[in-house]
């Protein structure tokens, strides 16, 4: 729906990176591990890139 009325979409993951550029979380890692311990599979590739992006590498 937000892609048939032209809305940018963001995603968790992006969610955690504004929420840590805005001082609302510490740190990204240790809520990307919780997530990746659901069922919500993110590829290492990902989890490397929001690290690196977070500072967090």
């Amino acid at each position: 729906m937000a892609k048939i009325n032209q809305i940018d979409t963001i995603g968790s993951l992006g969610i955690l990176l504004i929420a840590k550029a805005k001082g609302l979380v510490p740190t990204v890692g240790p809520l990307l591990r919780k997530i990746e311990q659901s069922d919500i599979y993110l590829s290492p590739d990902l989890i490397a890139t929001v690290l690196e992006l977070a500072g967090e590498n």
